[in-house]
């Protein structure tokens, strides 16, 4: 093999050196234009899964939220807001059944918490409010706070 490429011209020794380099890049070439389709098509992937998974989700957290809102129990919405109440300084949480819903009441020494409950319970328990009174008396405030119920 040496002695073959010992008697070529130079000129020959040229063109098959630029034949193999124009070989080697050839292959370069491929490898990468390969590498950058294959990491194309798993951006493709990425992003149609994550575009699945949002969708899955939102629609789990709206089944969630009609779940939750059509299937309030009274005594386990009670027991979950007396967890929070002592956060927002709150007190003698009662519930009781209306016609359409329920009726939250409770009594608060600031208006401000009490307001800030009644918006945590909403936010918390997706539920829908229709109507809210604040009665200040004797330094507590009593709040009636009524739930919807789809």
């Amino acid at each position: 093999m040496i002695d073959f490429i010992n008697n070529l011209n130079s000129r020959e020794k040229k063109l098959l050196l630029a034949v193999s380099a124009l070989i080697f890049f050839i292959i370069f070439w491929m490898i990468i234009s390969n590498l950058f389709g294959e990491f194309k098509i798993s951006k493709q992937n990425l992003n149609k899964s994550k575009s699945d998974y949002e969708y899955v989700y939102k629609k789990a957290n709206m089944l969630k939220k009609t779940y939750l809102s059509n299937n309030l129990e009274p005594d386990l919405f009670l027991q979950s807001l007396n967890k929070d109440a002592e956060i927002f300084d709150i007190k003698n949480i009662a519930i009781k059944e209306i016609e359409n819903g329920l009726s939250l009441q409770f009594q608060a020494e600031n208006r401000n918490r009490a307001i800030e409950y009644v918006v945590f319970v909403t936010n918390n328990n997706y539920l829908q409010p229709s109507k809210l009174n604040i009665k200040k008396g004797n330094d507590i405030y009593n709040v009636v706070f009524e739930i919807i119920q789809s």
